[in-house]
């Protein structure tokens, strides 16, 4: 859809490397532990609550439009 329209998709949930390493082990600044954690056999829980996410404010939200109502 973006390809055709000439646009680049963002994924919304996107932080970048780095940013996502840290929130899957939930380290850094937006974690609640310490950088070494990461390299310990502990049971952390992750960030959140399995069902929401927080977005890094970069996505791109696709907008069908009038022409594209039978795709959604």
């Amino acid at each position: 859809m973006c390809k055709k329209r000439g646009e680049k998709f963002t994924n919304m949930y996107d932080f970048g490397v780095v940013g996502n390493f840290l929130d899957f082990f939930n380290i850094g600044p937006r974690g609640h532990y310490p950088w070494y954690t990461a390299l310990l056999p502990l049971r952390i829980p992750p960030i959140g609550n399995g069902k929401r996410y927080e977005k890094s404010g970069r996505g791109y939200v696709l907008d069908f439009g009038e022409e594209d109502e039978d795709m959604v």
